[in-house]
Order: structure tokens, then C-alpha cells, then sequence
């Protein structure tokens, strides 16, 4: 085999033909294994440097500039050859010529593609003696950014002698080729039509009894083979060998009328050194009339030629004809999906994460970040509840730090992106001051300490870093802990800096401000996985709280925890809050209000000053200001999206009294702007689309028209911790199935009844305390059974794989199938579940293992039936389909995969992407669904509909599709883009769709 088909063996595939009944035949006659096997002519490999590639010429030779030898993109071999047309004027055209020929002679050129500007043509040209051209065959490249399969064919006028493909660049269009390969000829006499008894392309075996012949009972033409034979006898009627593309589909097809018995149609795959590879057989029925059969196979690995025979069985007698037999390969037709546009919004949400209170010209202002695409910085008057000002934060889709200066004048506000905005509270500016650092994608931690030095912690890296507003410039301190990915939590005083690590082993690094060494403060509890979330300095005190809620308070003199009211670990709910101007801070816990004093008699113990009727809030402060036209110092909270509640403390600071006074509070309504939410998961359900968001609590159901039908949450449910973030979703007997962040809680969903916490939709399980499980990612349906598969919580390895079985199900889980791997992708049928793995085995860990799994479980016996590993180095399988026709496929790193679902073995692959898959954290990160007999895939922000019988690729969009997730209801496609939900109409029947998640 020549050395241009190394990469095109790994798209070869084998899938045999299922015969509708048991035949009694022989085998095929063995042929010599010294018969010269043909194989695929390559005419051009593009494997050197030389411009135009040997055997091609170039007109107009001032053209040849546009062709340059490329190596990274190259889809097979070390390099691939990139042809630009020229900026104006006559295209571009590279010539080779294929070989002679004579009428009838069929031909076919098969290449990879991947077209970057406009289009370029492929062209097969039949010439005459003269040399003018006497027929031409083209195919036109589609407008995708990835590699596809272009292929022309075509059947020799009775003029032509030689024949010659053309790859044609227009002005301006680019696209990069690799190997080209022609097959010549096809078979030349299906039709039985030469002198010869059978004609020169066939051979006969009739040993067994019976008899093979010409006979002028032909279906087109004067003649057609016959075949006589009795009982209990075989005969074989086989073509000549013939060469074979690679990976994609064969038609086989005859005409054929029986009158008694039955004929079978063989298909022979042969290896280049005779051997058959495979056969597959399909029986024919008797029927009086001409009845055209065919069979489609792919082309085995290893198969570089294949014949087509007839034969008869032996259990009858039979008298048949045949005639016209063709052998092809798929026509690389791309699919035609229609052009995408935007159906719906995600909007109308209203999501914070952190706060701040200034005092601006005597009045309090909060100012928070507004999760959305983008996140927003919006600011309130405290009084009036009104919004002063909302300020974009570029790219970003949500902001985790905010800090005052050393004044209430300046802001510091950490973006999801990685930057850092200043805000004037006097001018009302709003500046970006760029990235903390290079590697920066995330602030989740900001302080500012005496000087106006703001100092903040980034992921990924655990790094710390600092601004200086006087020099206007960041620098970096480095990462705090080898062993921590996350610096969260931060807080800073004159000697050190305190940062909060995750998410393996959370503690606390205390970093001297003079470079001594560090040293560590281990959490009041236990903690093998989680972060420290958010830190406070007061005095002699330092605040913190943990994953899940967990607050404590450090006494820095005593090197101790301070042991804060209600049974361990259940602690205060919010964050303390210092209370100028001295050190001592209050917390609410169990409806009272508490305060810790810094100095005096009852230093560093809690005590209860009053009750208060507060509701549930998520971030407080105490503030000396004017609130409800009253001076004074107000403990104050924030629900996180539209309540803030005060407590005036001057008349409970200092007096105590048995019964506790309950003290009032000052509600106060904000009007926050609404944003919209990135879409993070959806699922088609009929008539309906549901939608769940990035950046907090967040579903929604539209309609095909993309009106709303329904939004969650509202501002009387906002706190009812109904759902998380939906993770990922399937549709089964109308109900929605959910996968909530964190907690990895399964939810079922009755969108024909009211949404009411806790009852609907309901929790059916929660792998969060037991099997350590946040992200339920992955989900496919099988019958009245519903797949799901999680990623771990952080700092663990290990994801789960379960399934629920009916309406009234209980969750039903494994523990970690695949060792320290994620479960990203599930496919399911007849209690079958076929799973894709991720190497990231959870988030803020390294992975352990080199490449990602696909396996095979069987539900019923509870056992694996099989694991392969796709390919080395893969990072995650992050899509599953198994289609009507029982073929697997799965999209790994921009490779689509094809494996035996009994097996597991590796039939082909197809690179639609050659840009290396880079070594980050890497989850459910692409989609593959089916619509008729077209695969729609969505990766790196591209969504692709692709012929998996021809490899031809067509883009729906080549960016934009943002995260990698499809649903459809086998008549259209939907994606999101952001916060907008697109739609695409596709060419297939309505309920072709694979029901997979």
C-alpha cells in the first residue's frame, strides 16, 4: 500500500450485512494468493516540498504561488498542501493526469478537504484524442472549516482516451488538500455485453454441478448471465477484484429475476496480499420479475480491493438471471441543513455573587455584579432601592471579587474573565485595568490593604498577585500551595496576606508580607475536598467560610478556632461582619443577632444581643450610614438578588437584656437590571425547548416559536433552592430528567403540572453526600429508563453512571466505572448503556490516567461487557449517538469514532478537526445527534451535519456555538450561541432523531 494511505487505514470500518435468513452455501472458491490485488491510485499525497507536487502542473503558471506545503494541518502524512486562488483574475488550476481509457470505462477521484475561504472545485475531465474535453464531472466544496471527503465518478464517453482531475481555485478561495486518490476503472462489463462466454471481468465456477452461461434474457442490453443449477449444487458467478476507497460506503447492486430458488449477493473485502479480509452475504428471493438488489458494506480495515459474486444455495434448485452488476462507492454528497437563526432569549434572570457597600456623598450605595452574558456592575442607592448605575464587564460572564480602596471612592471589581475593573464612585467610571496575569481566567479573591495595594487570587495556578493604583501595574507572587489549584478566599493586614486554597485538602496559607516562609491554618473541621470560599481580617480575628456553609472565626492571637454557637458543623449561614469603628463583628444565626468582641471581658466569646426577623440572606455588612432617613450603624443584608435587610445596631450593641429585644428591620426592595443567561443545557420535547443557565438557579421552557412558557426562578420563588444549575437534561415519557449543580441531585420534572419546590419537580436522588458527585452532564434514554452520568465534586476523582428506571423510579448508581475518569456521554439500548469517559476525572485535581474510555455495561447483569480507549491521549469522549441502524459513533477531541457496539473494537476514525486537543480540564465538551441517516455534531464552537456513509461535512455554523450542545426533534436543530437559542431546519424525517441526551 502505498505510503499516503497510512492515515486513510484509520477510517477503514467493518460492518457486516445482516441476512434476513440462515443460508446453506459453500464458501467462495479461493482464488491464488498470487493475484495481484489493485489498489487506489494516489495522485497526490502532498507529502514534500515541492511546489507544484510531482505529476501536477499549474495554470497560470504566475498562480503557482498559491500553493504551499502545510504540515499541522495535514490530515494524513507529514504534510498536506494548502491552495490559495489568486487575489483577482483567472482561477487557479493544479492538473494531474489520472490515465487513458476507453468508452465505458468508469472512474472515480476521492480527496480530503477542509476549506477555509469560498470554494474550490474538484473536477474529473474525460478527453478525447485531440485532447478537448468531452464530459466533466465536478463537485464543489461546502462552506465548513473542517475536513470533509470530496469525491467525483463518472463513466467514460465512447470518444474519450484519457482522463484528467483538476482541483480549480477561484480568486480568493482557500483550502488546504491531502490525498488525492483516483480509481480506474471500475468494473467494465456489468452488463455481461463483451465476446467472451461471461465477458473479461468475471469468473465462473460451476464445479459443483449445474451451469453459468450468456443469455439474451438480459434486463438491458442483448445479454445477461444465467444460472441453472439443481439441488444439493453450488455455482459462483464473481467479478474481478477492483479497487477500494477507504472508510466510506460501497453500494453493490444487480438485477435479478428468479424464477425458482434463490440467488445470494457476496461482497469480498481483499488485503493487499490476497488474503479476504471479510465477506458478507445478502440472500434474494425469487421473484418473476427484474428486481434491482443492493447492498451497502463499508470498507473493512485492511481491505484495499473487493469483488461482488452471485452464487445459489444448495437446499434448491435454482434458475436466475442476472445482469448489470455495478460496484460504487458513496457519492460524497454532503448533507443540506438549512441556515441557522435565532429563535429565543435566555433573559430575564437575576443572579449575584458577591456585594459591597460604599457611602457616596453621606448616602449607602450597594454594588454587586449581575451574572449574564455579559455580567454587569450595578449599583443602588440603599434607601430608595433604585439602580444608579449598570456597567458591562466586557466578556465576562459573572464577577466573584469586589473590594473598597482605602476609600469609599474606589472599587476593585474581579472579573469572570480574568481582569480587574475599577469603579470611581465620584465620576461613575467604570475602567478595565486589564488581566491580573497571563494565565489568569478567573478572580475569585480581592483585599485591599493600608496603602491602596489591591492584592488578589486567580485560578487556574492558586496564584496571588497585586495592583498598585499608584503605578498602575499588576505583579505576581506566584502560586501559594504546589498542592492547590484555587486561591479563593483573601484578606490582608500589615503582616501577611491570608489566602484561601481548594480544592483538594482546603486551607488557609498565611504569606508574610516580608517573604518569611508560609505557614498553614487547617479548617475547624475535617475537610478532604472543598475551598475556602471568602475571608475577613478583624482585629485579632480572622472570618472564613467553607464549602457548604461552613463559617468559622480564627483568633489569630490564640492560634485557635473560636467554637461559634449550634452543634458542629452547623454554623453561622452568613458571613460575620466588622463594625467600625471597632473590632468587633456580629453574625445572624437561628433568628438572633450575635456579636464577638475583639477586646474587653467577653473577648472571643459569641453572644446573642437580640432577635430579628431576617430572612435568609447571603452576604452582610455593618455600616455607619443614613438608612430609611435614619443615621446610625446598620448591620445589613443582602438576599443575593433583589432584598436588602438592615438592623439598626446603635439600640442592641451595648445593652443586653433577658428576654432578648428583638430588634426592627428596614427592608428594602433593589431594582436590579435582568440579564441573560448563558445557556448551559437543553433538550427538545416535542412542541417544547428546555433551557437551564450558567450563573445560578436558572430553567425555562420555550416554545417553538420561542415564546416563554414558563421561568424559573421569579422573585416569590428566588430562595427556594428548587433546583442548581441544570447540568444536563433528558425527555422521557414527557418528563424532564435534570441533572442540578452541586450535589449532583437527579430531578424529575412534570411540565403539564405547577412548579412547585420540593414536589415538582421532585428529587429522585442525589449522589452528592455519598458518592462525592457534582455535574450530572451526561444523559440518554433508553425505553422507560433514563442514563445519566456525573463529573465528581472538586478535588475528587471519579464520576458515577446510574440510571432511573419509569416515571416512579429510585436512582440506581455505580460507583466510579472508570477509575479516577468522569462519566461525560451515554448511549443506550435493550439495557445496554455505552459510556465515554473523561481523563479529567474532576475539576482542581490532575488527571491520572492518559487517555479517555468508551465502554459497554450491561444494566440487567450488572457487569462491564467491555472498555476500549479510542485513541492515546484523547481527553474525553464527550459525545455518544448509537443510531436506528445500531452503528456507535462518538466524537472525541474533533475525531468522530466509530466502534463495534459488541466489541468495542475501533472500526474507523475520522479526523474532522487536525488541531491538537489541548491537555486542560475537559468534560462533556461535544454533542452528536441523529437526524435520518445525517449526523449533526457541535465541537469547538462549530456545529456540523456529516454523511457518515461518505465522510462529506457540511457546517450549520463554524463558530458561535457556544457551549457544544444539540437537541432536535428530527425536523429541526437547536444550539445555543451564548444566551441565544438558534435553530436550523434539517433535512430528515420528522422523529428520526437518536433519543439520546
Amino acid at each position: 500500500m502505498p505510503p499516503a494511505r497510512r492515515g486513510l487505514r484509520a477510517v477503514l470500518v467493518v460492518m457486516l450485512l445482516a441476512a434476513g435468513v440462515a443460508l446453506t452455501t459453500s464458501s467462495p472458491p479461493d482464488r491464488s494468493s498470487s493475484v495481484r490485488v489493485p489498489s487506489a491510485t494516489v495522485l497526490g499525497s502532498f507529502d514534500t516540498d515541492e511546489t507544484p507536487p510531482p505529476g501536477w502542473t499549474v495554470t497560470p503558471a504566475r498562480a503557482a504561488s498559491g500553493l504551499r506545503p502545510t504540515a499541522p494541518e495535514a490530515q494524513d502524512g507529514p504534510r498536506a498542501l494548502r491552495v490559495t486562488g489568486p487575489e483577482a483574475g483567472s482561477a487557479l488550476n493544479l492538473v494531474r493526469e489520472v490515465g487513458s481509457t476507453r468508452g465505458g470505462d468508469r472512474y472515480a477521484v476521492a480527496a480530503l478537504v477542509r476549506p477555509l475561504d469560498g470554494s474550490q472545485q474538484l473536477i474529473l475531465t474525460f478527453l478525447d484524442a485531440s485532447g478537448a474535453p468531452v464530459q466533466r464531472v465536478t463537485s464543489t466544496t461546502p462552506p465548513t472549516n473542517t475536513w470533509t471527503r470530496t469525491a467525483v465518478a463518472g463513466r467514460a464517453p465512447g470518444s474519450a482516451t484519457r482522463v484528467v482531475v483538476t482541483i480549480v481555485a477561484p480568486p480568493s478561495s482557500a483550502a488546504i488538500w491531502d490525498d488525492v486518490l483516483g480509481l480506474a476503472p471500475l468494473p467494465h462489463d456489468p452488463g455481461f455485453e463483451s465476446s467472451s462466454p461471461l465477458g473479461v471481468d468475471w469468473a465462473v465456477d460451476a464445479r459443483g454441478g449445474g451451469s453459468i452461461r450468456r443469455s439474451a434474457d438480459a434486463h438491458s442490453g442483448s445479454s445477461a448471465a444465467e444460472l441453472s443449477v439443481p439441488a444439493g449444487h453450488v455455482v459462483w458467478l464473481r467479478s474481478r477484484l477492483v479497487a477500494a476507497f477507504p472508510g466510506v460506503a460501497h453500494r453493490f447492486g444487480a438485477w435479478v429475476r428468479a424464477t425458482e430458488g434463490a440467488v445470494v449477493l457476496t461482497v469480498e473485502w481483499y488485503a493487499a496480499d490476497g488474503r479476504v479480509v471479510r465477506s458478507s452475504r445478502h440472500q434474494v428471493a425469487a421473484t418473476a420479475r427484474w428486481g434491482r438488489v443492493t447492498a451497502d458494506d463499508l470498507a473493512p480495515e485492511g481491505a484495499t480491493a473487493v469483488s461482488v459474486g452471485v452464487s445459489t444455495t444448495s437446499d434448491r434448485a435454482t434458475h436466475a438471471w442476472v445482469d448489470d452488476v455495478t460496484i460504487d462507492s458513496a457519492a460524497a454528497r454532503p448533507p443540506s441543513p438549512g441556515a441557522p437563526t435565532r429563535l429565543a432569549e435566555l433573559a430575564g434572570f437575576v443572579t449575584t455573587t458577591t456585594s459591597q457597600i460604599a457611602t457616596v456623598a453621606g448616602r449607602a450605595q450597594l454594588m454587586t455584579v449581575v451574572s449574564g452574558q455579559p455580567a454587569t456592575f450595578q449599583v443602588f442607592d440603599l434607601e430608595s432601592g433604585r439602580r444608579l448605575v449598570t456597567r458591562p464587564l466586557g466578556g465576562g460572564t459573572n464577577g466573584w471579587a469586589l473590594t473598597k480602596g482605602t476609600t469609599d471612592r474606589d472599587v476593585y471589581v474581579g472579573g469572570g474573565d480574568g481582569h480587574v475593573w475599577h469603579y470611581d464612585t465620584t465620576s461613575q467610571a467604570f475602567t478595565d485595568l486589564g488581566r491580573a496575569t497571563p494565565e489568569a481566567t478567573l478572580v475569585w479573591g480581592l483585599a485591599t490593604d493600608d496603602e491602596g495595594v489591591v492584592w488578589g487570587a486567580s485560578y487556574p495556578g492558586g496564584q496571588l498577585w497585586r495592583y498598585d493604583p499608584s503605578l498602575r501595574r499588576f505583579s505576581t507572587w506566584g502560586r501559594v500551595d504546589p498542592t492547590a489549584e484555587y486561591a479563593r478566599g483573601l484578606a490582608v493586614d500589615t503582616d501577611a496576606v491570608y489566602v484561601g486554597t481548594g480544592s483538594v485538602r482546603p486551607h488557609i496559607v498565611v504569606v508574610p508580607r516580608d517573604g518569611s516562609p508560609t505557614r498553614r491554618i487547617d479548617p475547624p473541621v475535617p475537610m478532604r475536598q472543598g475551598f475556602v470560599k471568602q475571608l475577613q481580617r478583624s482585629g485579632r480575628f480572622l472570618l472564613a467560610r467553607f464549602t457548604s456553609n461552613i463559617t468559622g472565626v480564627y483568633d489569630l492571637r490564640a492560634s485557635r478556632w473560636v467554637t461559634l454557637p449550634g452543634p458542629p458543623p452547623v454554623t453561622p449561614r452568613a458571613m460575620p461582619s466588622t463594625a467600625p469603628p471597632d473590632d468587633s463583628f456580629y453574625f445572624v444565626s437561628g433568628g438572633r443577632i450575635w456579636k464577638i468582641a475583639g477586646s474587653g471581658p467577653q473577648s472571643a466569646r459569641p453572644v446573642a444581643i437580640a432577635t430579628a426577623a431576617l430572612d435568609p440572606a447571603r452576604d452582610s455588612a455593618v455600616v455607619p450610614t443614613t438608612i430609611a432617613g435614619r443615621a446610625g450603624v446598620w448591620l445589613v443584608s443582602f438576599d443575593g438578588v433583589d432584598l436588602v435587610q438592615a438592623v439598626e445596631l446603635s439600640s442592641v450593641r451595648h445593652v443586653v437584656s433577658r428576654p432578648l429585644t428583638a430588634a426592627p428591620v428596614t427592608r428594602v426592595r433593589l431594582e436590579p437590571l435582568a440579564s441573560s443567561l448563558r445557556i448551559k443545557s437543553l433538550v427538545a420535547d416535542g412542541d417544547r425547548i428546555h433551557l437551564g443557565g450558567f450563573g445560578g438557579p436558572s430553567f425555562a421552557t420555550v416554545d417553538r416559536s420561542g415564546r416563554f412558557l414558563f421561568r424559573y426562578p421569579t422573585d416569590l420563588d428566588a430562595l427556594d433552592v428548587a433546583i442548581g444549575e441544570i447540568e444536563g437534561m433528558a425527555v422521557n415519557d414527557s418528563r424532564v430528567y435534570m441533572g442540578s449543580y452541586t450535589g449532583a441531585r437527579i430531578l424529575r420534572y412534570d411540565p403539564a403540572q405547577p412548579w412547585r419546590a420540593a414536589r415538582n419537580p421532585v428529587q429522585v436522588g442525589s449522589l452528592g453526600p455519598s458518592y462525592l458527585q457534582d455535574r450530572p452532564q451526561a444523559w440518554a434514554v433508553d425505553g422507560s429508563r433514563t442514563y445519566f452520568g456525573t463529573v465528581p465534586t472538586y478535588g475528587v476523582r471519579g464520576g458515577a453512571f446510574g440510571w432511573v428506571d419509569g416515571p416512579d423510579g429510585a436512582v440506581v448508581a455505580v460507583r466510579t466505572p472508570v477509575r479516577d475518569q468522569s462519566v461525560t456521554s451515554i448511549a443506550g439500548r435493550d439495557g445496554i448503556a455505552y459510556v465515554g469517559t473523561s481523563r479529567w476525572g474532576g475539576l482542581g485535581i490532575s488527571p491520572t490516567t492518559d487517555g479517555a474510555s468508551v465502554f459497554a455495561y450491561d444494566t440487567k447483569r450488572r457487569r462491564m461487557l467491555w472498555r476500549t480507549q479510542p485513541g492515546s491521549g484523547v481527553q474525553s469522549v464527550g459525545a455518544l449517538v448509537l443510531t436506528r441502524e445500531g452503528e456507535l459513533y462518538g466524537l472525541a477531541d474533533g475525531t468522530l469514532i466509530q466502534l463495534d457496539p459488541g466489541t468495542g473494537q475501533r472500526l474507523r476514525s475520522f479526523r474532522l478537526s487536525t488541531e491538537p486537543a489541548p491537555s486542560v480540564t475537559t468534560w462533556s465538551n461535544s454533542q452528536l445527534v441523529q437526524v435520518g441517516t445525517t449526523l449533526y455534531a457541535a465541537f469547538r464552537g462549530g456545529v456540523y451535519a456529516i454523511n457518515p456513509q461518505s465522510l462529506a461535512v457540511v457546517a450549520v455554523t463554524t463558530s458561535g456555538a457556544s457551549p457544544n450542545k444539540l437537541a432536535t426533534d428530527g425536523q429541526v436543530l437547536y444550539y445555543p450561541s451564548g444566551s441565544r437559542l438558534m435553530v436550523a431546519a434539517v433535512r430528515g424525517p420528522a422523529g428520526a432523531s437518536a433519543r439520546n441526551g
